[in-house]
């Protein structure tokens, strides 16, 4: 499965960038918990990589934590399967989700 999302994300020091991110995984994994979150590391690692510009200030490390939470938001809801879906919405949530 491709799943392919649009970041927008905006820097202290530059206008809002967009970016297409795409991540490929084995639809399969999603049939099992271990396979649900190996899935979603993969989307964790990739919102980092596509958010995070070695930030310095403290509101560039703001906007890069909504960055990736949304961008988060957009790879889950993408995928559409209702127990990745918790997974994101669960107690577990990493913690630059939380607002």
């Amino acid at each position: 499965m491709i799943l392919q999302a649009l970041l927008a994300a905006a820097s202290l020091h530059a206008a809002p960038a967009t970016a297409d991110v795409t991540l490929r995984f084995d639809a399969e994994l999603l049939s099992t918990s271990t396979g649900r979150e190996k899935i979603y590391a993969k989307f964790e690692r990739a919102a980092a990589r596509s958010c995070i510009d070695h930030p310095r200030h403290a509101s560039t490390i703001r906007q890069a934590k909504i960055c990736m939470a949304d961008l988060m938001d957009q790879f889950v809801d993408q995928v559409g399967d209702a127990r990745l879906t918790a997974l994101h919405e669960g107690e577990a949530r990493p913690a630059y989700a939380r607002r």
